[in-house]
């Protein structure tokens, strides 16, 4: 039996990318592996979220720190940490799951005989900051993850990455006996056919609203009228917010037809993306693309940005198009929308690829590598 800390302090809000691998991956990893214990470390500000652990587990726990959950912290919280380590026994193996790792993680009596980082992006070193709305923060960010991945990566004993397109970004950094590829997986309810479409709503596109300039919501925006030259009843529906477009919005001769939603639970989001005539994925850098996969498996036709990772996860379930180029953006969107053969069997493959994503496949990849370890 190993003691596992699983260190889940990015865990901000259960509807975030970092939320949904984390609730996803860690019932997965302990119902795989009864036999390991299971520490699921928290900030105490985050006691009001929702349980990481699955209720009844004997072999699992929470275990919350008073921590600030602001990134830059992470690099001071050693000294935090070791009052958890005193009481729940020293890590056989500590996995953080966002990659950042406190300075001096390796030192002291009761430091990690092993450590593990999964490696979601590197997006805050590869973000154009002169293009961000928040530019100052943006920059902010560069600077910091600049210092801090780096050394997450060298600290680490081995790192999992969540696709070949950030393993092989991450290759100047990691040798290849250093990094593994374990993809993420999917909550089995977005194949559920779930209740029909209101007949009576107009018909929509959808795509995240994430407030970050790389999301590139402003050329989905700028694609909206030229869609509508052709398909003057679709309109367009942003979830969680404007997408750092709300100047785009305003302007555009569309902008009666775009909706933002605030952000949505579970089952309304579930029926958004299932209602949607097609869904978007217009980012000019990602390191999965969760989204594309969601929309796959709920059989919404789908369009993604040409770039490595959305190509490696969608396969040929997908219509891509240049992320700074609206006008294909807009051929793309109409051919997804043209409810013909060629249409129907790419979401056919798509539900197939997507059902290839479990979290109990990325489970077994992530235990593969604490095994190896220990």
């Amino acid at each position: 039996m190993a003691r596992i800390y699983l260190d889940a302090w990015c865990v901000k809000s259960d509807a975030s990318g970092m939320g949904r691998y984390a609730r996803g991956l860690i019932p997965a990893l302990v119902s795989a592996a009864p036999q390991h214990e299971f520490i699921v470390v928290r900030p105490a500000s985050h006691r009001r979220l929702a349980a990481l652990v699955p209720p009844g587990a004997a072999s699992a726990r929470e275990v919350f720190i008073a921590r600030p959950s602001a990134d830059w912290t992470t690099l001071f919280a050693r000294p935090l940490l070791e009052p958890a380590f005193r009481r729940a026994g020293r890590p056989d193996i500590y996995h953080s799951l966002f990659h950042l790792l406190p300075i001096g993680l390796r030192a002291g009596r009761f430091a990690p005989r092993r450590v593990v980082v999964s490696l979601h992006d590197l997006i805050w070193l590869d973000r154009d900051v002169r293009a961000e709305r928040q530019w100052l923060e943006a920059a902010w960010l560069q600077r910091f993850g600049a210092i801090a991945i780096p050394h997450a990566l060298r600290a680490a004993d081995h790192v999992v990455c969540g696709s070949e397109a950030t393993s092989a970004r991450a290759a100047s950094q990691l040798p290849l006996d250093r990094r593994t590829t374990v993809y993420y997986g999917i909550d089995e309810r977005w194949f559920d056919d779930g209740p029909a479409a209101d007949p009576a709503q107009p018909p929509y596109i959808a795509a995240f609203g994430v407030d970050k300039a790389y999301k590139n919501v402003r050329c989905l925006v700028r694609a909206l009228p030229l869609v509508r030259a052709h398909r003057p009843d679709i309109g367009l529906v942003l979830i969680g917010g404007d997408g750092a477009a709300a100047a785009d919005i305003r302007a555009s001769s569309a902008a009666a037809q775009i909706v933002v939603t605030r952000a949505l639970e579970d089952d309304a989001l579930r029926a958004l993306v299932r209602g949607a005539r097609a869904f978007v994925v217009p980012s000019l850098i990602e390191g999965f693309g969760l989204p594309a996969l969601e929309a796959m498996a709920a059989g919404t036709p789908l369009v993604v940005s040409d770039i490595e990772a959305l190509r490696e996860v969608t396969g040929d379930a997908a219509l891509s198009f240049n992320p700074h180029d609206p006008a294909q953006l807009a051929e793309a969107i109409l051919r997804a929308l043209d409810n013909n053969a060629a249409g129907r069997e790419r979401v056919a493959r798509g539900r197939a690829r997507a059902a290839q994503f479990t979290w109990s496949r990325a489970a077994s990849g992530t235990l593969a590598v604490y095994e190896r370890l220990l």
